[in-house]
């Protein structure tokens, strides 16, 4: 051998030594890096979660987008990052201490934290919906909420605090939370005991307003016979879509069933036969039904947990006598069925999905994917990770 040194010494150790786990050893070892979009933060709240595991949570995969996105500027920014440094006896991060710590992007939308000693999880779902429905356009979404019922007036009332620096989110929640507790201490208790999303969207959204229904059609005498929802809709708000076997595909439609079908945007056959043409010797025709927007909704939320709906439209496009109603996606909300938790994501103004779960990101939205609109299926949205199950789905005005 050419090198006398390294022959003495491989005579003195071996050619094969035997592997150590000397720690001195794995000095200077770098961790690899995490996927960003699998970083967990405010740990303090995932430790004290007892419902699961959250190291074994992993965020869905949506497809993937480059777009780059801008940091806030100009008039207001200044004040944005002043706001503010309070930490509350609870933990509750606000945006200044998770600014200062360099995480989160500047543009990311905002969620509530959740509380594990006073399980907040159906709040935090639907309130960051909310939330970001409201902050992009206070002056337009205010009164529009405001309007919905008298728990809205007070939610809004909330985030208007919030926004001003005077209330931290989880205050302003836990207000509302309070509010809620003394209407229906049953239905909203306090401690590690849940809440119900169902009853939660309809305390908050539901009224009495009728924006439209589905109506009956003959085209071959023009017959038209009003329904009561117990084969049509009728939209509200707040409205439970529910499985129809019944219902045939528009024609030519290769699409999976969408929200648009399910609320008969189109006209749609049926197997009700006309009572104007049965009366008519020898001649019958079919009903067709299609749904009739008489006022224009700011808001709906729709219930998707039993139907037969395997798709959600980025934009839903219902009749009028006055034109199209159009309305854009603005958040779903996820049940587990195995921790009986609830997770959100949230569709920016620009059409970007953010993913929200107050135990495991905290303040921050996992940022996912820009919709595409159209036909594409967007299936994605129907899960979350694990075992999560779309069961709302809350669309917003665009007029």
């Amino acid at each position: 051998m050419r090198y006398p040194l390294i022959k003495s010494f491989r005579a003195l150790a071996g050619t094969q030594p035997a592997i150590t786990e000397d720690p001195n050893l794995l000095e200077g070892i770098v961790e690899p890096k995490r996927n960003k979009n699998r970083v967990i933060h405010n740990e303090e709240f995932s430790k004290s979660n007892i419902l699961w595991n959250s190291k074994a949570l992993s965020y869905p995969q949506a497809p993937k987008d480059k777009r780059k996105r801008q940091g806030k500027k100009g008039k207001g920014a200044e004040e944005i990052n002043r706001l503010t440094d309070y930490n509350d006896s609870t933990g509750h991060t606000t945006k200044k201490a998770r600014g200062e710590s360099g995480e989160g992007d500047p543009d990311s939308p905002d969620g509530f934290i959740w509380d594990s000693k006073s399980y907040s999880c159906a709040y935090d779902a639907l309130f960051t919906v909310l939330y970001n429905i409201w902050t992009p356009a206070p002056d337009v979404w205010g009164p529009r909420l405001r309007g919905l019922t008298p728990m809205m007036k007070e939610l809004v009332q909330n985030f208007t605090q919030i926004s001003d620096g005077t209330l931290t989110m989880e205050e302003g929640r836990d207000n509302m939370r309070e509010l809620l507790f003394r209407t229906m201490p049953e239905e909203f208790p306090k401690g590690r005991q849940f809440a119900s999303i169902d009853v939660l969207v309809r305390t908050m959204l539901e009224s009495d307003e009728i924006f439209g229904a589905t109506k009956e059609v003959c085209i071959a005498c023009s017959y038209t016979s009003p329904e009561d929802g117990s084969n049509g809709v009728v939209l509200y708000t707040v409205t439970t879509l529910r499985p129809n076997t019944n219902r045939t595909k528009r024609p030519g439609s290769l699409a999976k069933t969408g929200i648009e079908d399910a609320l008969y945007s189109q006209a749609t056959s049926t197997p009700d036969v006309c009572p104007n043409c049965a009366n008519r010797l020898g001649t019958f025709s079919f009903m067709w039904r299609q749904m009739d927007i008489a006022v224009f909704p700011d808001l709906l939320a729709l219930e998707l947990a039993d139907n037969d709906v395997q798709r959600l439209e980025p934009m839903l496009r219902l009749p009028s006598t006055h034109g199209h109603c159009l309305l854009s996606l603005r958040g779903v909300i996820y049940h587990s069925t195995l921790g009986g938790h609830f997770t959100s994501r949230v569709v920016d103004p620009s059409g970007g999905v953010w993913y929200h779960d107050g135990a495991v990101t905290g303040r921050d939205l996992v940022y996912e994917s820009l919709l595409v609109g159209g036909d594409q299926d967007n299936e994605w949205l129907n899960t979350g990770p694990q075992d999560y199950k779309r069961v709302w789905a809350i669309y917003g005005r665009l007029q």
